[in-house]
């Protein structure tokens, strides 16, 4: 998955980023964060229950591998964004 994104939204991209939460009752914090692609990365999650025998699904020492991707935004601040399947990116038309 991150070699497909890498090649869609190469770094430097300029983006816009969509993500939702999701419960059992249906989907909620609909977030837009606008800004440009510094990198993309997999990073073990901190947390300790969170460990994964999915061999398609990259891990570290069996802890969960998060994709995750490194944004400067349009005010300059650097966010590092969790992409997962609620995540939608879509490049963004500079005028």
């Amino acid at each position: 998955m991150i070699r497909k994104l890498q090649t869609a939204f190469p770094e430097g991209t300029p983006v816009v980023i969509q993500e939702e939460s999701q419960t059992g009752t249906g989907t909620y914090l609909k977030t837009e964060v606008v800004g440009t692609i510094i990198s993309w990365r997999h990073e073990t999650t901190g947390a300790w229950y969170a460990e994964n025998g999915d061999p398609s699904i990259p891990n570290e020492n069996g802890k969960l591998q998060l994709l995750r991707l490194m944004l400067k935004k349009i005010d300059g601040e650097i966010s590092d964004i969790v992409i997962d399947d609620l995540t939608k990116i879509a490049k963004l038309e500079v005028k």
